[in-house]
């Protein structure tokens, strides 16, 4: 049990460190030659926060009876409403952050039964 909640806290250290890096560089590199990334520039924020907040989430509320399901939903879920409260104080609504938050779900439970495999 403690080796998944390092590993736990290991996968969202690498997730913190993948959006500092690409906010250092990836963004402006992008914008500087002007290239098409299917948007990824755009909403990598949106995509990596739910495996940062998940797995950071597990690795100190992991107790052997696990629910991703759940936390996974109520994550994405209060991620997308804050995103939509945000937009309406705002104005601005881009679809793109809600599908990158939900395929950070999708790429948050694929990692999540990946590790249960390995490292039990």
């Amino acid at each position: 049990m403690k080796k998944t909640r390092i590993v736990y806290f290991l996968v969202g250290c690498f997730f913190v460190i993948i959006t500092a890096l690409f906010k250092l560089y990836y963004g402006s590199w992008i914008d500087d030659n002007d290239l098409f990334d299917l948007y990824l520039a755009d909403t990598y924020m949106h995509l990596f926060k739910v495996p940062i907040i998940f797995f950071i989430y597990s690795s100190f509320a992991y107790n052997g009876t696990h629910a991703p399901i759940k936390e996974l939903i109520g994550i994405v879920a209060g991620l997308i409403l804050y995103a939509i409260i945000g937009a309406w104080l705002e104005g601005v609504f881009d679809y793109k952050d809600i599908l990158a938050i939900g395929m950070g779900g999708v790429l948050s439970l694929g990692i999540n039964k990946y590790i249960l495999k390995v490292v039990r």
